[in-house]
């Protein structure tokens, strides 16, 4: 809410199904990458990243969200490498 630009690019997707491949329930892990901004401008983005798990279950209407968790992922950059 309340964002001018947001766009998700997903990366480590992984699709798993634990009751086999015709079973009622999906599990998908992914990492979501999220730019976002309150102006078109370059310098006005921020970048953050998020593990997320998707719990999906099929019934009669399709496929349906049962869970989903994210958490942030805290992105280090090392500026300062160890000195050998």
């Amino acid at each position: 809410a309340n964002v001018g630009y947001i766009q998700f690019f997903l990366t480590d997707v992984q699709v798993t199904t634990p009751l086999g491949e015709d079973g009622d329930l999906v599990v998908v892990t992914c990492t979501e990458n999220v730019l976002s901004g309150e102006h078109v401008a370059v310098d006005a983005f921020a970048g953050a990243k998020a593990v997320c798990t998707s719990v999906l279950v099929r019934d009669g209407n399709g496929w349906r969200f049962f869970a989903r968790h994210a958490s942030p992922v805290l992105d280090v950059e090392d500026d300062h490498p160890e000195e050998p």
